[in-house]
């Protein structure tokens, strides 16, 4: 993965996948320790002990076709830049995953398109809602796609004028959130 937010997508996928009907992405900035976090939280099916434990494996999948990389591969990316990953989950409620980037170090990837990752989630994935949430010191930015959906009805939220006009204001939102 080349970015931060094409691991979000591809764990935004998983959580479709795996049933979900609401992700939370979060993301933290501290300039001083000049950190990002970066928590992926769903409601989906959530893993036993075992699927837990193989998921950072690439070669373990629970899926018909295809090999379980995603979350592997944000693990490494976290390390890679001397920083940290967690996850947990609970069989019927639910996935968390969190990783902390050291954004000073050489290896660290930048954080990509925002914008670009959850629009194209809300134009392929009508089934679920997703909130961004973007924090850096005093600053906040909060995108909910349920609270859009209520404020469109009854037009669909992929309706290529409103993913327009959402794209726009995740963009404003990261170009705040990278200032600080």
């Amino acid at each position: 993965m080349e970015d931060i937010s094409l691991h979000i997508l591809d764990l935004a996928e998983n959580s479709y996948n795996a049933g979900a009907g609401r992700i939370d992405i979060v993301l933290v900035k501290d300039e001083l320790l000049e950190t990002l976090e970066v928590e992926i939280i769903d409601n989906g099916r959530g893993m036993d002990e075992e699927a837990l434990r193989g998921c950072i494996d690439p070669f373990y999948t629970t899926q018909k076709k295809g090999f379980g990389l995603g979350i592997g591969f944000f693990m490494q990316s976290a390390h890679e830049s001397e920083g940290e990953f967690d996850i947990s989950s609970r069989l019927g409620e639910g996935t968390r995953i969190w990783a902390k980037f050291r954004l000073n170090h050489m290896d660290c990837k930048p954080i990509g398109d925002l914008a670009e990752t959850i629009t194209t989630l809300l134009f392929s994935r009508q089934g679920v809602d997703i909130r961004l949430k973007l924090i850096n010191g005093d600053y906040r930015y909060e995108f909910d796609s349920l609270a859009i959906k209520k404020e469109i009805e009854p037009a669909p939220i992929n309706n290529i004028s409103v993913i327009k006009l959402i794209k726009e204001d995740i963009k404003e939102g990261q170009r705040g959130f990278s200032k600080g």
